[in-house]
C-alpha cells in the first residue's frame, strides 16, 4: 500500500525566522505616514515632512537657543555662591501670544564657571542643575576637592593598570565620582541657600567613606581587568570580550557607573 504523501506545511509571512533587524528595515509606502508641518507664532511654516525624529533633531536646538532668548530676566551668570534666594519648580511667562514654562537649575558653564539658567524642559533643568549644584559646592569645600585631586588611595597602581585612560582623565573622572556620590548621591538637590547649607554639611561627614569606598572598587576593578586582559590572548571569544571591555572601561567610565553597580563592575570584568 503506497505511503501518503506528506502534508505541505503551512508558512507565514510572520515567521519567526523574521529579525529584528529586517523589522526595523521594514517601511511603509511613504503616504501611510503623517505628513507633518511645524508652524511658528505667526503662522509661516517652519519645517514639514514625514519623519517626525529628523524633524526634532532639524528644530530641537532651535527650539531651545529661541527659548533661552527669551529668558534672560531671569537667569544669572558668574554664580560663586548660594546667594539666589530660592529657586521655584518652574516659572511661567509669556512670549508672544504663548504662555510658555520654564524650569530654573544651576549649570556649568564650557568656561567652568557656574550660571543659573532657565530650561525648557524638566528633565534638561535637572540634569544640569545636579552638576551646577556640585560645582558650586566644590567651591565651598575647596580643600577636600584639592585632596581629592591628588588621587585617591591605590590610584597609581590603578592608573597603570589602566594605562589605555590617561591617567590626568583617569583622576578627573574618579574626582567627579566621589563628588557626585559624597555631595549629592541620592538626596534632593537643594533649592534654596539652607537646604545648599545642609548639603555641604552631609558632604563634609560622607566625603572619607565615598572616597574610601571608591579606592576599594577602583583597585578590585583594575586588578579584574589586568587578570582578564592577560588571559585574552587564549579565550576564544577575545573579541567579544575586548570589546565589553572598551565599554565598561573606557574614558569616563567612573562617573558613568551608577554607584549601585560598582560592587558588581569586577566581576564583570573577569572572564
Amino acid at each position: 500500500m503506497p505511503k501518503p504523501s506528506p502534508k505541505p506545511q503551512a508558512t507565514s509571512a510572520y515567521s519567526s525566522k523574521s529579525t529584528q533587524d529586517e523589522w526595523a528595515a521594514f517601511r511603509l509606502p511613504e503616504h501611510c505616514y503623517f505628513n507633518l508641518r511645524i508652524i511658528d507664532d505667526g503662522g509661516q511654516e517652519l519645517a514639514g515632512g514625514r519623519k517626525l525624529h529628523e524633524l526634532q533633531q532639524q528644530l530641537g536646538q532651535a527650539a531651545a537657543v529661541t527659548f533661552r532668548d527669551n529668558t534672560q530676566e531671569f537667569e544669572r551668570d558668574n554664580v560663586t555662591t548660594w546667594d539666589i534666594g530660592t529657586l521655584p519648580e518652574s516659572i511661567k511667562f509669556a512670549r508672544g501670544k504663548q504662555q510658555l514654562t520654564g524650569y530654573l537649575g544651576l549649570q556649568k558653564e564650557k568656561d567652568g564657571r557656574i550660571a543659573l539658567r532657565l530650561f525648557d524642559t524638566t528633565e534638561a533643568a535637572e540634569q544640569a542643575h545636579r552638576q551646577g549644584v556640585i560645582e558650586l559646592m566644590k567651591l565651598q569645600l575647596k580643600e577636600q576637592v584639592k585632596d581629592l585631586n591628588k588621587g585617591i588611595q591605590g590610584f597609581t597602581q590603578a592608573a597603570m593598570l589602566l594605562k589605555h585612560i590617561n591617567a590626568d582623565t583617569l583622576c578627573d573622572d574618579l574626582t567627579q565620582a566621589v563628588c557626585d556620590r559624597a555631595f549629592i548621591g541620592e538626596d534632593e538637590l537643594p533649592r534654596n541657600e539652607k537646604a545648599f547649607k545642609e548639603q555641604i554639611k552631609r558632604a563634609r561627614s560622607r566625603l572619607p567613606a565615598v572616597k574610601e569606598a571608591l579606592s576599594r572598587y577602583l583597585q578590585e576593578t583594575a586588578a579584574a581587568y589586568a587578570e582578564l586582559n592577560g588571559k585574552l590572548g587564549k579565550h576564544p571569544l577575545t573579541h567579544l570580550l575586548k570589546l565589553r571591555l572598551q565599554t565598561l572601561l573606557a574614558a569616563g567610565f567612573a562617573t558613568r557607573t551608577p554607584w549601585a553597580q560598582w560592587p558588581r563592575l569586577p566581576s564583570t570584568s573577569k572572564p
